[in-house]
């Protein structure tokens, strides 16, 4: 999936999800966060997203301290939001206002939105839009952070990891 693409549907896959990667496939992204590992904030995910990027960020180009200081500390943006609408609203009127196009603009079966926002000052921020539920099951937190990690060590490349299938299989 190509970077402001917007969306990554739920595939209906085998009932084991692969893992994410566990290697850089392509810089595309990394090169641009800092020495320190790109700051990632994270709203309405839980302590086991946390914990999971920890775990398969085997690169190490997360900064897993906490949560930044600000939206300039911040190079990956993790959201969970219990419906598309209440994830538009979050982000309307706001810098963040081409995340909301997006997920206006998304297809009704997603179950992740990825949008990189320009923030001037010459850099990027990567945002995920997690949906609680698909089709009516929970997504495993666990299972978010392996997609983001999926994302983020492709540099965008690929078909996607599926969160929904991953979560189903661990649940």
């Amino acid at each position: 999936m190509a970077l402001g693409a917007g969306a990554i549907p739920a595939f209906a896959v085998a009932q084991d999800a692969p893992l994410p990667a566990t290697e850089i496939q392509s810089s595309r992204f990394t090169e641009s966060f800092p020495e320190t590992g790109a700051g990632l904030a994270i709203f309405g995910v839980g302590p086991d997203f946390r914990a999971e990027m920890r775990a398969r960020d085997r690169a190490g180009v997360i900064d897993h301290s906490g949560q930044p200081a600000g939206l300039e500390q911040t190079d990956i943006l993790v959201v969970l939001a219990e419906s598309w609408e209440e994830a538009s609203a979050a982000f309307a009127s706001s810098i963040l206002e081409p995340v909301n196009a997006a997920i206006q603009d998304a297809e009704p079966d997603v179950f992740v939105v990825i949008e990189p926002v320009a923030l001037g000052h010459g850099f990027d921020m990567l945002t995920f839009t997690f949906i609680d539920r698909v089709d009516g099951e929970a997504q495993d937190p666990r299972c978010m952070a392996r997609a983001v990690i999926d994302y983020v060590y492709r540099g965008g490349d690929g078909t996607g990891f599926d969160s929904p299938a991953c979560s189903r299989a661990l649940n």
